[in-house]
């Protein structure tokens, strides 16, 4: 008897050792969207949305071949310019089929703190639930053809689907000119990173958009590449729980073998 308890606690012993000493990452990342092979449809994509490959006018895709282009162009209201993908942008955001119903939010929450959006294109994606700590991010490149500093201030968002929502950049921002050639908008952000934290365990849809501010004769642009969601992973600390716990059920079967 007094082996097989040895053996028990021997047992419980190097599980919890094992628990403990298993490395821990703190995190685990993963591209939810690079736009490689997604199809846009009137459900994920509203405006002149469309997916580019293998660049846009020399300003190349962060992940993979192929990045998202939303625009504000509306042939009607920016002659000459013309749209992107042989769709106009949506011309009021608060239109029954406009880009506040799209997003789930009230047409006055699409606004950078200084103007309401106008018109504007969007696209949204599925993240399905995510836990307290998790980091969704995306690479995301605004151009414009405002002039600074953006008395108009033309501006792109991101949205959860409710409250207000998040401003990732408009034309008060640092903007450098273009260097492609031909390319319709003449100034850029270059490629940066956005971030959200998630501070509420929920299931997420993320929605993305860029909208002309005040006026709708000016056009702006986003471009959209490699969505990540980052969700932490348990650590030491959890794991030991776990071991001091499984010590005390191996406990309790040797009290009851004794």
């Amino acid at each position: 008897m007094k082996a097989n308890k040895s053996a028990l606690c021997a047992s419980a012993l190097l599980a919890i050792a094992m628990l403990v000493l298993v490395p821990a990452r703190s995190s685990r990342a993963a591209t939810v969207e690079g736009f490689e092979t997604l199809t846009l449809t009137g459900t994920n994509s509203i405006g002149d949305a469309s997916i580019r490959t293998p660049n846009y006018f020399g300003i190349n895709p962060t992940e993979g071949t192929h990045e998202l282009l939303l625009t504000t162009i509306n042939n009607t209201s920016d002659a000459p310019a013309t749209n992107q993908s042989g769709t106009n942008a949506v011309a009021n955001v608060a239109t029954a089929g406009g880009l506040a119903n799209f997003f789930g939010l009230a047409a006055s929450n699409i606004r950078d703190g200084i103007v309401t959006g106008t018109e504007g294109s969007g696209f949204k994606l599925s993240l399905g639930f995510l836990p307290i700590g998790a980091v969704i991010t995306f690479n995301y490149d605004f151009l414009t053809n405002e002039v600074q500093p953006g008395a108009h201030n033309d501006f792109a968002f991101a949205t959860l689907g409710s409250g207000n929502v998040l401003v990732v950049a408009d034309t008060f921002g640092t903007l450098t000119p273009t260097t492609g050639l031909g390319n319709p908008f003449a100034l850029e952000t270059g490629y940066k990173t956005f971030t959200i934290n998630i501070t509420t365990a929920a299931t997420y849809t993320l929605g993305i958009g860029v909208v002309d501010g005040t006026t709708t004769d000016t056009s702006s642009a986003l471009l959209i590449d490699n969505i990540a969601v980052i969700v932490p992973e348990p650590s030491t600390v959890g794991l030991g729980m776990a071991g001091a716990v499984l010590l005390i059920a191996l406990r309790r079967v040797i009290k009851k073998t004794s």
